[in-house]
């Protein structure tokens, strides 16, 4: 994640949206955006739409009117998020705006991952909304402010007119021409972030949630108690790349699943033998089997290994994590000295 992001970062973006005289063009004109949604909700068009995103008015003359882009989409959710402190904690003083990584980092505060992407699809965006997520896209400015980047929330499409739906910091589920806003999301990289729950629906069959955004949904799932959606995000990560097989093994050998943690310790460690967390996994789930045995051969044989992934975990770890893979050293070692 961090390297997509660093990429982002490059940009440096005043985080505004359009003032309400600022539409973006020739599509401002024709239905409003309750027409278009009472449309798309009788079938009278075709599209989609998200009728709970809640619209938070930015303030005048604020620096960062971005803010109220992030507040609606972060409650809309489930957290709470005010626009003022939003603000306070994306505005860089001399700056004049936030960078996307900034945007992406008081996602991931907030125990939501941060799928962000440059060079997307409407396809792509569409897919979130009929997920029920509101992507927040990057834009360029109207023609008198044609310099400026701006965020708005995409709420939804309606395809029969040709129009999509935004929070655009004028209007709630404004309308605005499909041509008109592809011209200015071009111009701005195709820019998407969505703020993603961890217990949230996924868009069905769609090809851009990697392994790695897999797995840091199962991790925000796993602190926040959920167990099977761990398990779910897991296992999806684990079929996309089997290196996140790892993480997979580790949740199995929480729940006590031994011999299923086993197989993914060990299929994670034959695609990245020096993958210090799968090494140090299966040294404390050996560990765990040898307790559980008396004495003879087959405990010895468990120790004996433990301490092999013990060592090649201190040998190969990064600072951080040196103290954790040194107490299960000891362990291992206490284990063969001390018969039990």
């Amino acid at each position: 994640m961090s390297r997509k992001l660093g990429d982002l970062a490059a940009l440096v973006v005043g985080v505004a949206f359009l003032a309400a005289t600022a539409g973006l063009g020739a599509g401002c004109a024709g239905p409003t955006g309750a027409d278009v949604r009472a449309d798309l909700g009788a079938g009278r068009t075709a599209g989609t739409a998200l009728a709970d995103v809640p619209f938070v008015s930015p303030e005048a003359g604020a620096e960062d009117r971005g803010a109220a882009a992030l507040a609606a989409v972060l409650t809309h959710a489930g957290r709470t998020a005010g626009r003022e402190d939003l603000e306070r904690e994306l505005v860089r003083p001399g700056v004049g705006g936030s960078f996307p990584f900034d945007v992406a980092l008081a996602v991931s505060r907030r125990n939501l991952h941060p799928w962000a992407r440059r060079g997307l699809a409407l396809d792509d965006l569409r897919a979130w909304v009929e997920a029920g997520r509101p992507p927040v896209v990057l834009l360029e400015g109207p023609p008198a402010d044609r310099g400026r980047r701006v965020f708005a929330v995409v709420t939804g499409f309606d395809d029969g007119r040709g129009l999509v739906l935004l929070h655009d910091g004028a209007e709630a589920h404004a309308p605005h021409d499909r041509d008109a806003f592809l011209e200015r999301w071009e111009r701005n990289g195709r820019f998407a972030l969505v703020a993603v729950p961890p217990e949230a629906p996924l868009p069905s069959g769609f090809a851009l949630l990697s392994a790695r955004d897999r797995a840091s949904l199962g991790y925000l799932a796993e602190r926040a108690g959920d167990l099977a959606a761990a398990h779910a995000h897991y296992e999806a990560a684990a079929a996309l790349d089997p290196r996140f097989r790892t993480n997979l093994g580790r949740l199995l050998l929480l729940v006590g699943r031994h011999s299923e943690a086993e197989n993914e310790l060990r299929g994670a460690l034959a695609v990245a033998p020096h993958d210090v967390r799968a090494r140090n996994h299966l040294a404390v789930l050996l560990l765990e089997q040898a307790a559980g045995l008396g004495p003879g051969p087959a405990r010895d044989a468990k120790v004996a290994e433990a301490i092999s992934h013990a060592e090649a975990a201190v040998r190969f770890a990064p600072a951080e994590l040196l103290p954790i893979c040194r107490d299960t050293l000891e362990r291992a070692l206490a284990a063969r000295d001390v018969a039990p």
